[in-house]
């Protein structure tokens, strides 16, 4: 998110001070959401770098619409998957129960704990903080090789964070690991504006966003205009996970967490 928002900065947004050299010039924080709200109403701010989850639960009350999607070498779509090896014997949700599961977030905040809520509530009907035990990581690879090597029961990661532990050894992984569970495709980062903000100005601010990048990782990020059809997956997932927990079958798993098999292929192929 700090990230996108120092690109906006450095391309372009209100005069800025000429002594103040800073490509952070005209980026302003809020702590909380009270006060993100302020910066709205009082037009303070115009672009606002968001989390996809955060932009679904929030655009009605702040009066935002989504601009920009942040995008990871032309992908703006976040998919998750649980692994397990193949050699330990867990063959469905309810089998990681007090296990130790790996989270890497990849940037997208409590996305993947929103997901893991709905996957583990429908797939066990329990609840995620007392369902397994959870350690988050800061690099995929320390979620990833872990369980490869049989020292954790379960890892979660996005799979590009996955696709590039695989790279560095792109048989034996696949070949050890499978998928458990799946996320559909989820947006990860959103640039949103108030929806009061000029037609012009938005139209300006989508054609210098087509040139600006950074790096994600080992990846490039870009920015690319937002369209609804973007958070229909993200909308499925958040009714989902506002719904009771009820005790369920596996497989009365809905469309934004849908149970996997050990059988179908690997999320990641041989390069």
């Amino acid at each position: 998110i700090h990230n996108i928002a120092r690109s906006l900065c450095s391309a372009f947004a209100r005069p800025v001070d000429p002594e103040l050299r800073s490509p952070t010039g005209n980026l302003l924080g809020a702590e909380s959401w009270d006060e993100l709200s302020r910066s709205i109403q009082l037009g303070s701010a115009e672009l606002f770098p968001l989390h996809g989850y955060e932009m679904v639960e929030r655009a009605r009350e702040l009066k935002l619409k989504p601009l920009l999607l942040a995008t990871r070498n032309g992908r703006w779509q976040t998919h998750f998957v649980l692994l397990v090896s193949n050699a330990s014997g867990i063959q469905n949700l309810r089998d990681l129960e007090n296990r130790t599961l790996l989270v890497h977030r990849d940037g997208c905040g409590d996305l993947v704990d929103y997901w893991l809520d709905t996957a583990i509530a429908v797939g066990t009907g329990m609840q995620r903080q007392s369902f397994a035990r959870y350690q988050t990581v800061t690099q995929a690879r320390e979620a990833v090789l872990p369980v490869f090597f049989g020292e954790a029961d379960a890892c979660v990661v996005s799979v590009a964070a996955y696709q590039s532990v695989v790279a560095q050894n792109p048989v034996q992984i696949p070949a050890k690991l499978n998928p458990l569970v799946e996320s559909k495709d989820l947006p990860g980062q959103v640039v949103a504006c108030r929806v009061d903000l000029p037609v012009d100005v938005q139209r300006r601010v989508l054609e210098q966003a087509r040139r600006l990048t950074w790096d994600f990782g080992e990846e490039t990020g870009t920015l690319i205009p937002a369209e609804e059809l973007a958070f229909d997956n993200m909308r499925a997932l958040l009714a989902e996970r506002a719904k009771p927990i009820r005790d369920s079958a596996p497989a009365a798993i809905p469309p934004s967490a849908k149970l996997q098999s050990s059988a179908p292929a690997q999320p990641a192929r041989r390069p």
